[in-house]
Protein backbone atom coordinates (compact mmCIF):
# COMPACT_ATOMS: atom_id res chain seq x y z
CA UNK A 1 0.00 0.00 0.00
CA UNK A 2 1.85 3.25 -0.86
CA UNK A 3 0.66 5.88 1.83
CA UNK A 4 1.84 9.23 0.61
CA UNK A 5 3.62 11.77 3.01
CA UNK A 6 0.27 13.64 2.44
CA UNK A 7 -1.67 11.02 4.22
CA UNK A 8 0.92 11.52 6.95
CA UNK A 9 0.59 14.89 7.49
CA UNK A 10 -2.94 14.74 7.73
CA UNK A 11 -2.97 12.57 10.57
CA UNK A 12 -0.50 14.53 12.29
CA UNK A 13 -2.38 17.88 11.41
CA UNK A 14 -5.66 16.05 12.70
CA UNK A 15 -3.82 15.32 15.88
CA UNK A 16 -1.32 18.46 15.99
CA UNK A 17 -3.09 20.07 19.47
CA UNK A 18 -2.39 17.03 21.36
CA UNK A 19 1.19 17.07 21.01
CA UNK A 20 3.92 18.95 22.08
CA UNK A 21 7.26 19.97 20.36
CA UNK A 22 10.52 19.22 21.30
CA UNK A 23 9.22 15.53 22.74
CA UNK A 24 11.39 12.54 23.20
CA UNK A 25 9.67 9.78 21.14
CA UNK A 26 10.64 6.02 20.59
CA UNK A 27 10.52 3.79 17.66
CA UNK A 28 10.01 0.59 18.71
CA UNK A 29 8.77 -0.79 15.97
CA UNK A 30 9.42 -2.37 12.56
CA UNK A 31 9.75 -0.20 9.73
CA UNK A 32 7.22 -2.70 7.97
CA UNK A 33 4.59 -2.11 10.44
CA UNK A 34 2.65 1.06 10.34
CA UNK A 35 2.82 2.06 13.47
CA UNK A 36 6.77 2.79 13.31
CA UNK A 37 5.30 5.25 10.91
CA UNK A 38 3.76 7.50 13.58
CA UNK A 39 6.85 6.95 15.54
CA UNK A 40 9.37 8.32 13.26
CA UNK A 41 7.33 11.18 11.56
CA UNK A 42 5.34 12.22 14.71
CA UNK A 43 9.29 13.14 16.50
CA UNK A 44 10.18 13.96 13.17
CA UNK A 45 7.57 16.95 12.56
CA UNK A 46 7.05 17.89 16.07
CA UNK A 47 10.91 19.24 16.24
CA UNK A 48 11.33 15.79 18.86
CA UNK A 49 14.36 13.77 19.35
CA UNK A 50 13.65 9.70 18.04
CA UNK A 51 15.64 7.64 19.79
CA UNK A 52 15.70 4.31 17.52
CA UNK A 53 15.19 1.60 19.90
CA UNK A 54 17.11 -1.90 19.48
CA UNK A 55 15.63 -5.31 18.58
CA UNK A 56 17.04 -6.77 21.63
CA UNK A 57 15.77 -3.94 24.13
CA UNK A 58 11.99 -3.79 22.29
CA UNK A 59 12.05 -7.42 23.23
CA UNK A 60 13.20 -6.94 27.37
CA UNK A 61 10.84 -5.27 29.28
CA UNK A 62 13.58 -4.31 32.07
CA UNK A 63 16.24 -3.19 29.55
CA UNK A 64 13.34 -1.12 28.15
CA UNK A 65 12.97 0.36 31.10
CA UNK A 66 16.16 1.48 31.23
CA UNK A 67 16.11 3.22 28.15
CA UNK A 68 13.30 5.12 28.49
CA UNK A 69 15.06 6.68 31.68
CA UNK A 70 18.01 6.80 30.22
CA UNK A 71 17.05 8.93 27.15
CA UNK A 72 14.59 10.35 29.28
CA UNK A 73 11.58 9.68 26.50
CA UNK A 74 8.21 11.50 26.59
CA UNK A 75 6.51 9.91 24.36
CA UNK A 76 6.44 6.24 23.81
CA UNK A 77 4.47 4.20 21.45
CA UNK A 78 3.36 0.59 22.11
CA UNK A 79 0.97 -2.49 21.56
CA UNK A 80 -1.12 -3.44 24.79
CA UNK A 81 0.85 -6.95 24.60
CA UNK A 82 4.23 -5.61 24.99
CA UNK A 83 3.01 -2.20 27.64
CA UNK A 84 1.75 -5.25 29.62
CA UNK A 85 5.04 -6.98 30.01
CA UNK A 86 6.79 -3.44 30.50
CA UNK A 87 4.07 -2.74 33.52
CA UNK A 88 5.11 -5.64 35.13
CA UNK A 89 8.76 -4.90 35.03
CA UNK A 90 7.96 -1.58 36.36
CA UNK A 91 5.81 -2.85 39.14
CA UNK A 92 8.74 -4.48 40.52
CA UNK A 93 11.41 -2.39 40.98
CA UNK A 94 9.19 0.90 41.64
CA UNK A 95 11.50 3.24 42.51
CA UNK A 96 13.11 2.95 39.49
CA UNK A 97 9.59 3.97 38.01
CA UNK A 98 9.39 7.36 39.70
CA UNK A 99 12.43 8.06 37.01
CA UNK A 100 10.46 7.95 33.91
CA UNK A 101 10.06 11.50 32.25
CA UNK A 102 7.06 9.80 30.05
CA UNK A 103 4.28 12.34 28.80
CA UNK A 104 2.24 10.41 26.64
CA UNK A 105 1.65 6.65 26.20
CA UNK A 106 0.17 6.05 22.89
CA UNK A 107 -1.40 2.54 21.93
CA UNK A 108 -2.07 0.85 18.75
CA UNK A 109 -1.98 -2.23 16.87
CA UNK A 110 -4.15 -4.34 18.95
CA UNK A 111 -7.47 -4.31 20.96
CA UNK A 112 -6.52 -2.95 24.48
CA UNK A 113 -7.78 -4.22 27.74
CA UNK A 114 -7.76 -0.78 30.23
CA UNK A 115 -8.66 -3.17 33.13
CA UNK A 116 -5.14 -4.55 32.40
CA UNK A 117 -3.91 -0.74 33.25
CA UNK A 118 -5.12 -0.41 36.55
CA UNK A 119 -1.48 -1.38 38.66
CA UNK A 120 0.38 1.06 35.78
CA UNK A 121 -2.42 3.98 37.12
CA UNK A 122 -1.89 3.05 40.51
CA UNK A 123 1.50 3.54 40.55
CA UNK A 124 1.81 6.86 37.64
CA UNK A 125 -1.41 8.80 38.69
CA UNK A 126 -1.77 11.46 36.46
CA UNK A 127 1.19 11.10 34.42
CA UNK A 128 1.64 9.70 31.34
CA UNK A 129 -1.68 9.56 29.65
CA UNK A 130 -2.49 6.69 28.53
CA UNK A 131 -3.80 7.56 24.58
CA UNK A 132 -6.03 4.69 22.73
CA UNK A 133 -6.04 4.91 19.09
CA UNK A 134 -7.64 3.05 16.61
CA UNK A 135 -6.98 2.53 12.85
CA UNK A 136 -6.11 0.42 9.80
CA UNK A 137 -3.23 1.03 7.42
CA UNK A 138 -5.76 2.63 4.96
CA UNK A 139 -6.69 5.26 7.05
CA UNK A 140 -2.50 5.80 8.19
CA UNK A 141 -2.27 4.57 11.07
CA UNK A 142 -4.85 5.83 13.50
CA UNK A 143 -8.35 6.67 12.79
CA UNK A 144 -9.33 8.13 16.19
CA UNK A 145 -8.62 9.22 19.87
CA UNK A 146 -9.31 8.21 23.34
CA UNK A 147 -7.40 9.37 26.51
CA UNK A 148 -7.89 6.44 28.85
CA UNK A 149 -9.36 7.11 32.60
CA UNK A 150 -9.16 5.52 36.01
CA UNK A 151 -12.39 4.94 35.45
CA UNK A 152 -11.95 2.77 32.57
CA UNK A 153 -10.05 -0.04 34.05
CA UNK A 154 -13.67 -0.81 36.16
CA UNK A 155 -15.34 -1.76 32.11
CA UNK A 156 -14.51 -4.62 30.13
CA UNK A 157 -14.22 -2.63 26.81
CA UNK A 158 -11.86 -0.57 25.00
CA UNK A 159 -13.44 2.84 24.44
CA UNK A 160 -11.35 3.90 20.76
CA UNK A 161 -12.79 7.68 21.20
CA UNK A 162 -13.53 9.96 18.61
CA UNK A 163 -12.41 9.88 14.87
CA UNK A 164 -9.79 12.24 14.16
CA UNK A 165 -10.42 15.51 12.85
CA UNK A 166 -10.30 14.42 8.77
CA UNK A 167 -12.15 11.37 9.51
CA UNK A 168 -15.62 9.55 10.69
CA UNK A 169 -16.79 6.77 11.98
CA UNK A 170 -20.64 5.18 12.01
CA UNK A 171 -21.58 2.18 12.34
CA UNK A 172 -24.12 -0.19 9.76
CA UNK A 173 -26.00 -2.88 9.57
CA UNK A 174 -25.93 -5.23 6.34
CA UNK A 175 -28.00 -2.96 4.15
CA UNK A 176 -25.72 0.35 5.05
CA UNK A 177 -28.70 1.54 7.39
CA UNK A 178 -27.40 3.03 10.78
CA UNK A 179 -27.75 0.13 13.32
CA UNK A 180 -30.03 1.33 16.27
CA UNK A 181 -28.61 1.69 19.98
CA UNK A 182 -27.51 -2.25 20.81
CA UNK A 183 -27.37 -3.60 17.54
CA UNK A 184 -24.93 -5.21 15.67
CA UNK A 185 -23.48 -3.66 12.63
CA UNK A 186 -20.20 -3.05 10.59
CA UNK A 187 -18.05 0.07 11.40
CA UNK A 188 -17.07 1.91 8.97
CA UNK A 189 -14.46 5.09 8.46
CA UNK A 190 -15.11 7.81 5.85
CA UNK A 191 -13.44 11.21 5.04
CA UNK A 192 -9.69 12.08 4.20
CA UNK A 193 -7.79 11.04 0.82
CA UNK A 194 -7.31 7.69 1.05
CA UNK A 195 -3.87 6.10 -0.12
CA UNK A 196 -3.91 5.60 -3.90
CA UNK A 197 -3.17 2.06 -3.79
CA UNK A 198 -6.55 1.64 -2.05
CA UNK A 199 -8.27 1.62 -5.50
CA UNK A 200 -8.67 -1.38 -7.38
CA UNK A 201 -8.16 -0.33 -10.40
CA UNK A 202 -7.65 2.97 -12.49
CA UNK A 203 -11.18 4.72 -12.52
CA UNK A 204 -12.45 2.07 -9.94
CA UNK A 205 -13.79 2.22 -6.47
CA UNK A 206 -11.55 0.92 -3.62
CA UNK A 207 -12.47 -2.97 -2.82
CA UNK A 208 -14.79 -3.31 -0.27
CA UNK A 209 -15.84 0.02 -0.13
CA UNK A 210 -19.02 2.10 -0.13
CA UNK A 211 -20.05 5.78 -1.59
CA UNK A 212 -20.16 7.80 1.26
CA UNK A 213 -23.64 9.46 1.75
CA UNK A 214 -23.98 13.10 0.83
CA UNK A 215 -24.51 14.68 3.85
CA UNK A 216 -21.79 17.43 4.42
CA UNK A 217 -18.78 18.00 1.45
CA UNK A 218 -15.45 19.19 2.62
CA UNK A 219 -12.21 19.20 0.49
CA UNK A 220 -14.02 16.37 -1.69
CA UNK A 221 -15.11 14.20 1.52
CA UNK A 222 -18.20 13.15 2.81
CA UNK A 223 -19.34 13.60 6.86
CA UNK A 224 -21.85 10.61 7.74
CA UNK A 225 -23.96 11.35 10.70
CA UNK A 226 -25.51 8.45 13.12
CA UNK A 227 -27.39 10.15 16.07
CA UNK A 228 -27.70 8.00 19.77
CA UNK A 229 -31.16 9.75 21.57
CA UNK A 230 -31.87 11.94 19.12
CA UNK A 231 -28.37 13.74 19.11
CA UNK A 232 -25.44 13.33 17.35
CA UNK A 233 -22.73 11.77 19.58
CA UNK A 234 -18.73 10.49 18.93
CA UNK A 235 -17.52 7.82 21.66
CA UNK A 236 -16.97 4.64 20.35
CA UNK A 237 -15.76 1.70 22.04
CA UNK A 238 -14.15 -2.45 21.31
CA UNK A 239 -14.59 -5.09 22.80
CA UNK A 240 -11.95 -5.76 25.00
CA UNK A 241 -11.99 -9.94 24.20
CA UNK A 242 -9.35 -10.86 22.29
CA UNK A 243 -9.88 -12.24 18.70
CA UNK A 244 -8.36 -12.40 15.09
CA UNK A 245 -10.67 -9.67 13.98
CA UNK A 246 -10.99 -6.02 15.82
CA UNK A 247 -14.22 -6.11 17.32
CA UNK A 248 -15.84 -2.24 18.01
CA UNK A 249 -18.76 -1.26 20.21
CA UNK A 250 -20.00 2.48 18.62
CA UNK A 251 -22.20 4.77 20.13
CA UNK A 252 -22.26 7.27 17.66
CA UNK A 253 -20.08 9.04 14.59
CA UNK A 254 -19.92 12.67 13.21
CA UNK A 255 -20.83 15.82 13.93
CA UNK A 256 -23.45 16.74 10.85
CA UNK A 257 -27.41 16.89 11.55
CA UNK A 258 -28.65 15.83 8.50
CA UNK A 259 -30.01 12.12 7.92
CA UNK A 260 -28.18 10.45 4.92
CA UNK A 261 -29.20 9.01 1.91
CA UNK A 262 -27.87 5.33 1.48
CA UNK A 263 -26.94 4.41 -2.02
CA UNK A 264 -29.35 0.91 -2.77
CA UNK A 265 -26.83 -0.95 -4.69
CA UNK A 266 -23.01 -1.59 -5.48
CA UNK A 267 -23.81 0.34 -8.58
CA UNK A 268 -24.25 3.48 -7.34
CA UNK A 269 -21.45 5.22 -6.71
CA UNK A 270 -20.32 8.72 -8.25
CA UNK A 271 -16.89 9.88 -9.05
CA UNK A 272 -17.66 12.65 -6.88
CA UNK A 273 -18.41 10.83 -3.74
CA UNK A 274 -15.87 9.71 -1.22
CA UNK A 275 -15.56 6.38 -0.19
CA UNK A 276 -15.96 4.93 2.81
CA UNK A 277 -13.66 1.88 3.88
CA UNK A 278 -14.99 -1.08 6.08
CA UNK A 279 -13.25 -2.15 8.85
CA UNK A 280 -12.72 -5.67 9.63
CA UNK A 281 -14.63 -5.36 12.44
CA UNK A 282 -17.97 -6.33 14.34
CA UNK A 283 -19.38 -3.21 16.04
CA UNK A 284 -21.71 -3.09 19.13
CA UNK A 285 -23.30 0.51 20.01
CA UNK A 286 -23.47 1.18 23.68
CA UNK A 287 -24.47 3.81 25.44
CA UNK A 288 -21.65 5.79 27.23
Amino acid sequence: MAVTHSNVTQLLESIDAQLDVGQVWTQCHSLAFDFSVWEVFGALLHGGRLVVVPDDVVRSPDDLRALLVREQVSVLSQTPSAFYALQSADALAPELGEQLKLQTVVFGGEALEPRRLSTWLHHHPGLPRMINMYGITETTVHASFREILRGDVDNNVSPIGVPLGNLAFFVLDGWLRPVPVGGVGELYVAGGDWPPATWAARGCRPPDSWPAPSVRPARGCIAPVTSSGGAPTGSCSTSAVPTSRSRSAATASSWARSVPRWPTSRASSTRRCSFVRIVPATSVWSAM
